[in-house]
C-alpha cells in the first residue's frame, strides 16, 4: 500500500500539513513557508455561499379588487376597475438582506 501525503498546487510533496516554518519554537511564522502561504491564499479566496433561511411568516388567501382607475399606470386586464382576482399574499418575517426579493419582504402571487 502506498503512503498518502499532502502536495502543493504544483504537485510537490509538502513537508507537513500541521506545522509551519517559525523562528524558534514560539517565534513568528516565516513568509518562506510557501505551502502555508498557498493554503492561506486558497482559504481566503474560498467562496462561502449565503445561508438559505427556512421560510418563516404567514400567508393569506383572498381576492384583489381594483376600486380606482389605474389605467394611466397599466393596461393589464387584472388591474381594470371592478376586476376581482383570486390571490395569495405571503408575508415574510425573514430579515431583509442584499438578496431580498422586495425591500419590505412582502410577496404577492396571483393564482
Amino acid at each position: 500500500m502506498t503512503e498518502r501525503f499532502t502536495t502543493t498546487d504544483a504537485g510537490i510533496a509538502a513537508p507537513s500539513d500541521e506545522r509551519s516554518l517559525t523562528i524558534g519554537p514560539d517565534g513568528p511564522i516565516l513568509l518562506q513557508d510557501h505551502y502555508l502561504i498557498e493554503q492561506m491564499a486558497q482559504f481566503n479566496r474560498e467562496r462561502i455561499p449565503e445561508r438559505q433561511p427556512h421560510a418563516k411568516g404567514g400567508g393569506a388567501f383572498g381576492h384583489f379588487e381594483v376600486t380606482n382607475d389605474v389605467s394611466k399606470y397599466t393596461r393589464a386586464a387584472v388591474f381594470q376597475p371592478g376586476t376581482k382576482t383570486e390571490m395569495l399574499a405571503r408575508f415574510s418575517t425573514a430579515p431583509a438582506s442584499a438578496a431580498a426579493q422586495t425591500p419590505g419582504g412582502t410577496h404577492a402571487d396571483s393564482r
